[in-house]
């Protein structure tokens, strides 16, 4: 089978090979020291039990949190090595049991999309039918595929407390405004995509100079990156905060004071387990010109840790209705995942090692059947 990209590259791929390969590595650490390679999976690690089915993956990420879980960073007293990463798939159903299939809805060839913690850079894994959102026949893998960790992060942080009732209507969030922390990540340029289709008009961004121009092609109004400049005209103006930056440095301080009465600072791709208490303690610092000492300490209180793998665990119901909400938001057009790369499963230790060593604004998919390419057009 060929496939054309954007860019009128040929895609070779080799779906008639039913050679069950993966990515995978035998220890944690950095990437030099991890092992990780391409390897010819165990066929009986692929027999499916009731309630599962055997994917064939048209698609999966690479990704930061990739390299945090490869580091030991997330999960690591509760993943067993070796581990296959890759934690957004898009793939056909290639087994189901009748049984299975009638209970679930689902059939052999459907499309489906879905959220793990490992297992994605690989041509085939087992997964259960709980986990399984459909997409359509007409959407494009490599697109599909960036909806499940990052879209859904985005669409969830900014819907945070909203009912599920109203959070799919064109104007779930008409009237209210927007700031957003990180908005060139990848999580934050879906933040204010997904703000614009809520009905958000008000939406914020600190950026640095040199980074202006892009947030405001993103739909953002650009903001100094020091908030002295902008905190007496916004302060206790905007509705909701979304901080997409997982590095622990920003400081909310810098920030909260912006935040309304009634508003919510969501930490976006946190878990609690990431923050220390003495992140929220620098809401109340003694000595700033633009702190929150102002503020009463029960606004520590409007500050929220939101995870999509914890929310994915908790509510899987609600996340998999999102994600099907998502789905259909790409298919009318609305949304536009920027890709850089799509790559083999051979390029996903050069696409660690790159992660490893800068912040890609963009998606790089794995297309695990992906056998040549004429040209790459990032790795």
């Amino acid at each position: 089978r060929q496939q054309q990209n954007h860019s009128h590259n040929y895609l070779t791929y080799e779906y008639e090979r039913r050679i069950p390969l993966e990515v995978r590595y035998e220890k944690f650490g950095k990437i030099n020291a991890t092992s990780i390679a391409v390897h010819e999976g165990n066929q009986n690690s692929l027999r499916i039990n009731q309630g599962e089915v055997l994917l064939e993956i048209e698609a999966s990420t690479i990704s930061y949190t990739d390299c945090r879980i490869r580091k030991g960073r997330l999960w690591k007293e509760l993943l067993t090595l070796p581990i296959i990463p890759g934690v957004d798939v898009v793939g056909k159903i290639d087994q189901i049991s009748r049984r299975t299939s009638s209970k679930s809805g689902f059939r052999k060839g459907d499309r489906v999309v879905s959220l793990v913690k490992t297992g994605g850079n690989a041509r085939y894994m087992r997964i259960s039918t709980d986990q399984l959102v459909k997409v359509p026949p007409h959407l494009r893998a490599e697109e599909v595929v960036c909806l499940a960790e990052t879209y859904l992060s985005a669409f969830q942080g900014i819907h945070y407390g909203e009912s599920t009732t109203s959070r799919y209507k064109k104007t779930s969030l008409s009237g209210k405004s927007i700031l957003v922390v990180g908005a060139l990540t990848n999580v934050g340029q879906a933040v204010v995509e997904l703000a614009e289709i809520a009905g958000i008009t008000l939406i914020y961004a600190p950026c640095k100079k040199k980074h202006k121009d892009q947030v405001f092609e993103l739909g953002a109004t650009p903001l100094e990156k020091s908030e002295e400049e902008w905190m007496p005209l916004l302060e206790g103006k905007i509705d909701l905060i979304i901080d997409t930056t997982t590095d622990l440095e920003s400081e909310i301080r810098n920030y909260f004071n912006a935040l309304q009465d009634h508003g919510y600072y969501v930490l976006v791709g946190r878990s609690k387990e990431d923050v220390e208490a003495s992140i929220i303690s620098e809401i109340l610092p003694p000595n700033s010109n633009y702190s929150c000492s102002s503020k009463k300490p029960d606004k520590m209180d409007q500050v929220f840790h939101y995870n999509v793998f914890e929310k994915w665990d908790l509510d899987i119901e609600l996340c998999k209705r999102d994600l099907d909400h998502l789905v259909k938001l790409l298919s009318a057009g609305l949304l536009s995942p920027r890709i850089l790369d799509r790559i083999s499963l051979h390029k996903v230790k050069k696409a660690h090692e790159i992660l490893e060593e800068k912040r890609l604004k963009g998606f790089l998919v794995c297309e695990p059947f992906m056998k040549s390419k004429s040209r790459a057009v990032y790795l």
